[in-house]
């Protein structure tokens, strides 16, 4: 059960924000009294109301698999995120799921914030960056050509050269820089099945380490959230490690092991090469009952992201920094160039 934005995702007829809000709804008329019948029919009434069809759509569907003797937990299955029918599978008291499913939707919708914040803080370099590219482009293969026609001269100034130069090797380089861009992004796979120089390099320099510190706050919160409703830890990490992929479900793994081999602290539970040394430490001083050990997850999870927003705002300074670099470089290239041209035709027409 990953919390985040790639997981996130929207299912066939809710999307991911109403999918959230549809089991608040039918919560909040089960903590009121109403029968699990009794909430969906209040809720189908309510979505004719405002014709929205794909809430009708889900009520009817759950309606007539509950009418099949099925519990509510597999009936959201074919419509919702894995994320939230294990959350709904872990507890059968409406105002535990309740206060779960409300904290679930703060995170993300903290989640969805910092990602508004970084696309924000891009834009503009990366509209200055595109625009510059285009007026290289469009000054070197369109402007430029009918200047030098202009010209009785042979040879053409340096920097109007390269201003030639670089505009008809645009489409190449584009090109070439968006094969190392996947390249870039698909080492950590290559580091997956060659050990050696490759993979001592990624580690230095830490390509995944934003990525993977936000993995392991959706792991502490999650564990934070199912403990919270009294769960043992097993019976968490079993039900976590269903609904997960990748890196968290080999985390999990590695838990289910840790767990059976006999081991109780959290520290020495949660030992993966997932953790990080600073995350390590806090897992070490945590103790107590499992309402404490909750709290102290959420504390530690927070933590995490704190440390994982502030490593992605580095590194997005870096990002627009080189954003704004190249597009000075290309539009004094721009200047240059055309500029020379500019200034040869005037000193031939005088």
């Amino acid at each position: 059960m990953r919390l985040s934005l790639n997981r996130f995702s929207s299912s066939r007829g809710l999307n991911k924000q109403a999918q959230v809000q549809f089991l608040l709804d039918l919560l909040g008329w089960l903590t009121n009294g109403c029968s699990t019948s009794q909430a969906l029919q209040m809720m189908a009434v309510c979505a004719e109301e405002v014709n929205d069809r794909a809430v009708i759509s889900t009520v009817a569907y759950v309606s007539s698999q509950l009418a099949k003797g099925r519990n509510l937990g597999s009936c959201l299955e074919r419509d919702f995120v894995p994320d939230l029918v294990m959350v709904m599978k872990s507890s059968h008291a409406p105002k535990v799921l309740l206060n779960t499913i409300t904290d679930i939707k703060k995170l993300y919708d903290e989640r969805r914030s910092i990602r508004q914040k970084a696309i924000s803080r891009f834009v503009y370099p990366v509209v200055l960056l595109l625009t510059s590219l285009l007026a290289l482009w469009l000054s070197g293969v369109v402007i430029l050509p009918r200047l030098t026609d202009m010209l009785t001269v042979i040879e053409l100034p340096f920097w109007t050269r390269q201003l030639s130069l670089l505009a008809n090797s645009l489409p190449w380089l584009v090109a070439v820089s968006l094969l190392v861009l996947l390249g870039f992004y698909g080492t950590r796979y290559i580091a997956a099945a060659a050990e050696g120089i490759v993979s001592r390099l990624i580690n230095k320099m830490k390509i995944n380490q934003v990525y993977r510190l936000f993995i392991l706050v959706d792991i502490c919160y999650q564990l934070g959230l199912l403990l919270s409703q009294r769960c043992n830890m097993g019976e968490t990490v079993s039900l976590l490690k269903q609904s997960s992929k990748g890196l968290a479900e080999k985390h999990y793994q590695f838990m289910q092991e840790r767990l059976a081999a006999g081991y109780v602290s959290l520290a020495e539970v949660m030992n993966s090469e997932l953790v990080d040394r600073i995350t390590l430490m806090r897992l070490q001083m945590s103790h107590g009952t499992t309402t404490e050990r909750s709290v102290q997850l959420h504390a530690i999870a927070a933590s995490v992201q704190q440390r994982a927003v502030r490593l992605m705002h580095h590194k997005i300074r870096w990002g627009v920094a080189c954003c704004y670099s190249i597009s000075l470089l290309v539009i004094a290239i721009v200047v240059m160039g055309v500029g020379q041209v500019i200034m040869l035709m005037v000193g031939q027409w005088s």
